[in-house]
């Protein structure tokens, strides 16, 4: 990965985790405030809940006062009387008053008189008030009856003075309705909702979902013994606001950090980046043709670069000068091996001249050729740009061509060479290889081209040898050589002699193999495999 690149990845990964990290610390301290403010919020308006139901029953206890304070009921309790009953105890009276019930209670526990609304059993309005008819204080409780939820007050009845001795309790009912709760609400501006108490639970709990936020708690009883739990559900206002800021305070730090980002990346860029392209192109510029000196870096000036620039001026000048020494000292040496080469192949000529035994004859034949192929190498690599390595295509061409057999045949033969492959660019014969694979593989290709000069064409029999060379799809160098000559048996494909079995040999210093084949058309097929 490039530097440029590098930096592109630690701005944004910076970027990433500065904005992660300042989501999750706002979360915690921004948030949590306005968390604990939409909680503080809700608990108040409970108690504003709390308080308009304590302000009903407000109202209902002064109506009870005043009708217990009451000469007529005061009178009614010692002598019942049905013109009290007809005038004041009727429907019309409990409707004018908002009342669900309304029930007198005698000093010895006996219902004088009960009146309730539609749906409301007397026998169970009885069992629940009475326990109540003992109470030395005025009562004021809400209260649950079939399923529904009343505001109970009961007062002692006295004269409208104060004096007694109390008579009996009065006890009126209001229905805690929907429509009360509607009103509440309206009141509120946030929903209120009145159920009985399931658990015993006392405490007040919050429910917050993703739009609304609810509280309930359990409606403060005089006997200490909570029968209904009060609710208000509010929308998250304060805390949706909250996330709104956070995320536009994320946004704007975002915005920052990216501009910062951008900014610092420019100034890498102009200060940084540009001029190690600069130097970069010109090492590759220098790279392309390292052998060449006099190139001088064209430096930057006043800044560590221009330092790096002016280090790599002086490496480049003395690997140029080791360059130089050691290209004269490899050209003396290569001279000199090529000259004793010449010498061998002098005296390999010299004593084939003085025997006529055609067995040494053979056999210095045999090594003057072998000596010749690597005196062939050696020029090739002292002609070429680079003393250490020889292109690979044009090696295995130039060597089948300048083959020379240690025994010629009689006819006539031809020689083709297929290396189309070998002249592209893009393939692996076009490859440079050192000296140390050069040497094994002309070797092997000169003793598979001279078994095929000496035996594939008896008694002056014409014909052809075909040289092809292609690379295959496992990234393998194939050459074959093939002949249209007499073929070979099967007992004499495997190697034998010292020509093949030195072919094998040198092909397996290469990571290499050789098979000899006679193909169904005739002649001999020989195939060089290797890597």
């Amino acid at each position: 990965m490039s530097l440029r690149r590098t930096m592109v990845v630690i701005f944004t990964a910076t970027l990433l985790i500065s904005a992660a990290m300042a989501l999750l610390v706002s979360r915690y301290f921004y948030l949590v405030g306005y968390s604990d403010l939409e909680q503080r919020e809700i608990y108040e308006y409970v108690d504003r809940a709390i308080a308009l139901v304590q302000d009903d029953m407000d109202q209902l206890d002064r109506t009870v006062r005043d009708w217990a304070a009451w000469d007529d009921s005061y009178a009614f309790m010692l002598h019942p009387s049905p013109e009290y009953e007809v005038s004041n105890l009727n429907n019309t009276s409990l409707q004018s008053l908002g009342l669900s019930f309304i029930v007198y209670v005698d000093t010895q526990g006996h219902v004088r008189f009960v009146h309730a609304e539609a749906g409301i059993e007397p026998s169970i309005l009885e069992s629940t008030v009475l326990p109540y008819g003992n109470a030395a204080s005025a009562i004021a409780e809400p209260i649950l009856i079939q399923g529904r939820l009343y505001l109970l007050i009961g007062r002692r009845i006295t004269k409208s003075d104060g004096t007694g001795p109390s008579v009996g309790t009065l006890f009126m009912g209001w229905p805690l309705s929907d429509q009360r709760m509607e009103r509440y609400s309206r009141i509120l501006g946030y929903q209120v909702f009145l159920d009985p108490l399931i658990s015993r639970d006392v405490s007040r709990t919050i429910i917050r979902s993703t739009d609304w936020i609810e509280c309930t708690a359990p409606f403060p009883s005089a006997s200490g013994t909570s029968l209904i739990r009060l609710t208000v559900r509010a929308s998250r206002l304060i805390y949706n606001f909250g996330e709104k800021s956070l995320l536009s305070y994320l946004i704007t730090i975002l915005i920052v950090f990216a501009m910062v980002a951008l900014i610092g990346f420019g100034i890498l860029e102009t200060l940084v980046f540009r001029s190690l392209r600069k130097l970069s192109n010109q090492l590759e510029k220098i790279a392309q043709d390292p052998y060449r000196s006099g190139r001088v870096i064209e430096l930057p000036t006043g800044d560590e670069i221009a330092l790096l620039g002016r280090a790599m001026n002086r490496t480049l000048a003395a690997l140029h000068e080791r360059i130089e020494e050691r290209e004269t000292m490899l050209h003396e040496i290569y001279h000199r091996v090529k000259n004793n080469l010449q010498i061998i192949v002098s005296l390999l000529q010299l004593q084939a001249s003085s025997t006529d035994n055609p067995e040494v004859l053979d056999v210095l034949s045999e090594s003057h050729r072998r000596v010749m192929t690597i005196a062939n190498i050696q020029n090739q690599l002292y002609e070429g740009s680079d003393l250490t390595k020889i292109s690979l295509g044009d090696f295995i061409y130039k060597l089948v061509v300048s083959c020379d057999p240690d025994q010629k045949p009689l006819g006539q033969v031809d020689l083709k060479i297929q290396m189309d492959s070998i002249a592209g660019e893009a393939t692996k014969l076009n490859q440079a290889v050192s000296i140390d694979t050069a040497v094994p593989l002309g070797l092997v290709l000169s003793e598979l081209l001279s078994n095929c000069y000496r035996h594939a064409f008896p008694a002056g029999r014409s014909g052809t040898i075909e040289v092809r060379g292609r690379r295959t799809d496992r990234d393998e160098i194939v050459v074959e050589i093939q002949d249209d000559g007499v073929g070979i048996a099967p007992e004499d494909r495997r190697p034998k002699g010292l020509g093949l079995v030195l072919a094998e040999i040198l092909a397996a210093q290469i990571n290499g193999t050789v098979d000899i084949q006679s193909p169904a058309s005739g002649g001999t097929l020989c195939t060089l495999i290797f890597l």
